[in-house]
């Protein structure tokens, strides 16, 4: 990557990025130091065999007492294995029931919040031991500067408010971060496939022009992520969304089913046919074709029993059975048709007819599917695809790019956001008459109808990370004592108006994010004389700012001829 430019604050602190995978998961870290140019380190974890992939495997074990005790699949049955806990945390934020799938009296977010615990402790490790020759004391600098880590967090793309919440809900149940508002601040988000875009950009900078089109395939365990962005800039990096995300449930684990079921029919009736020998089978497949296989006219023959084994009927020879070429090209074709029919519908969806696509994850180290995605690609379109020599591991260490570099990307927003207020009542408005019986006067003398938004951000529009807009608010009453503290809900439209006015049509659509408050017994209120006498009026501003991941919520007045602001980070 090329250097990033100096951090200008005075604190020295910690950036911890973390990278939780279906199957394996990473950490990557740096240290900010005022005036000096950061780096990035990427953890290592114990154990690994993998000199090409750092991470480790994404599972826990625990005791019937709900006790962690290894982070590794299972040697022995004694003890409750939990993996997938992204998709189990997903399944709970949607209010499924994963209960038989985790340790009695352990939510999804609390098994989450265990293995985060068990990537900072291995990562303060790798810390002390990488850093004890040059730094002294490594020890006591991450205990000290932990106490205000910031953690960037990638997620998938698709993940909405409630699962993006439970996130951070897991990370301060890791004990991270405070369940505060200060906390809260400490937590960022960034999904993989902008993660996976910054790590392309910021190491081939010098070959992409402004106005480019990347689209990232991250070719995972459980599903293929797909996502094209346009780069608006390259110094510092600007993006835009103009395609996807897409999510295709056509991962490795597909591939993997899809060998099953081949090696079953093989194996046909044979006594071999059991459960054991299927599963050495598909061992063999998974550790000797899937990530070797690249010539489509190449057989091979896998071991799945003892050398004793032998029906020339079913070509099984020395406990070995042949996968032929064709058989394997089958395995992979509808994984590798959705890629390139996705990416190519993503292409045509834009003005850009030409790009780089970026192969990442571990079925991209597949060199069948990498020199297929290739042809397929290059047969419609002027398109190359990249793929870096760390596709293994390149999220973590995008994320932590993406947080030093104040990424400003630019996001399209899924939903509406904006909060309740009351609409003055307008006789000549059908939708106002047809809820008049509704209505109530304010000390103004003015009619209101309660129920009303007031949308801020609509959907389906690009909003930049910094991006500010407010709406101005007003409030009545006759005793200023009511005027002594201002709240306002944030809410999110998850309906398909594009222009939603009432919280009484749809009312299931409407999701509250957050509340903020704040205190207002200080500040100045205007007297007015209304139809029953003097009331007094109080305005302020609800503000949002940035785009949906890291949205941030203020309310803001005037106070001795200042503006104050009340910050609230929105749990989306």
């Amino acid at each position: 990557m090329p250097p990033y430019r100096p951090y200008d604050g005075y604190l020295r602190k910690i950036i911890l990025a973390l990278d939780i995978g279906s199957s394996r998961s990473g950490a990557a870290y740096s240290i900010l130091e005022g005036g000096e140019v950061p780096s990035i380190h990427i953890c290592s974890f114990p154990g690994q065999d993998d000199d090409d992939d750092p991470r480790t495997p994404s599972t826990i074990c625990y005791t019937d007492d709900g006790h962690p005790v290894d982070y590794a699949p299972a040697a022995q049955g004694n003890v409750r294995q939990v993996s997938f806990m992204k998709a189990l945390l997903e399944a709970e934020a949607r209010g499924d029931s994963v209960d038989e799938h985790l340790p009695n009296g352990k939510s999804a977010v609390q098994v989450l919040g265990d293995f985060v615990k068990y990537l900072v402790s291995c990562t303060r490790s790798y810390f002390i031991q990488a850093h004890r020759n040059g730094l002294s004391n490594a020890h006591e600098l991450w205990d000290r500067l932990s106490t205000r880590m910031v953690v960037v967090l990638s997620h998938p793309s698709h993940w909405g408010h409630r699962e993006q919440d439970a996130l951070r809900r897991a990370v301060i149940a890791a004990g991270l971060v405070p369940d505060t508002a200060e906390g809260l601040q400490r937590i960022h988000l960034v999904t993989e496939e902008e993660a996976i875009l910054y790590h392309f950009v910021s190491t081939e900078a010098s070959n992409i022009d402004p106005g480019i089109n990347i689209t990232a395939v991250d070719a995972g365990h459980e599903a293929v992520n797909i996502a094209t962005h346009s780069v608006d800039r390259t110094h510092p990096i600007a993006s835009t969304l103009v395609a996807g995300p897409d999510r295709l449930p056509a991962g490795s684990v597909e591939i993997n089913l899809r060998a099953r079921e081949l090696i079953e029919a093989k194996l046909g009736n044979h006594p071999v046919a059991n459960p054991e020998y299927v599963d050495d089978a598909l061992k063999s497949f998974e550790e000797l074709v899937k990530y070797d296989f690249a010539n489509p006219d190449y057989s091979y023959t896998i071991p799945f029993g003892p050398p004793d084994l032998n029906d020339a009927e079913q070509g099984i020879h020395s406990g070995r059975v042949t996968l032929q070429s064709h058989e394997i090209v089958s395995l992979f074709e509808p994984t590798l048709r959705g890629i390139i029919n996705t990416v190519l519908e993503q292409i045509d969806s834009t003005d850009e007819r030409s790009g780089s696509v970026y192969l990442v994850g571990g079925l991209g180290s597949s060199p069948y599917l990498y020199d297929q995605l290739r042809l397929g690609l290059a047969s419609r379109y002027r398109v190359y695809v990249h793929r870096p020599e760390d596709f293994k591991n390149t999220v973590a260490p995008g994320a932590l790019a993406h947080f030093i570099e104040h990424l400003a990307s630019t996001r399209k927003t899924k939903f509406a956001y904006g909060t309740g207020t009351f609409a003055k009542f307008d006789p000549a408005d059908p939708e106002h008459v047809s809820r008049q019986h509704r209505c109530r006067a304010h000390p103004s003398g003015w009619k209101v109808i309660p129920d009303a938004f007031r949308m801020l951000i609509p959907r389906g529009v690009n909003v930049e990370d910094d991006e500010e807009t407010s709406v101005t608010m007003t409030v009545e009453a006759i005793d200023p004592s009511g005027l002594t503290r201002m709240s306002s809900d944030i809410l999110c439209y998850m309906g398909d108006n594009n222009d939603p006015r009432w919280m009484d049509e749809e009312p299931e659509k409407y999701v509250r994010l957050c509340t903020v408050q704040a205190d207002t017994s200080n500040v100045h209120r205007e007297v007015k004389s209304g139809i029953k006498g003097f009331y007094f009026v109080q305005e302020y501003r609800v503000v949002l700012i940035g785009g949906p991941k890291n949205m941030r919520a203020q309310l803001s007045w005037m106070e001795n001829v200042r503006e104050l602001l009340l910050t609230k980070i929105s749990e989306l």
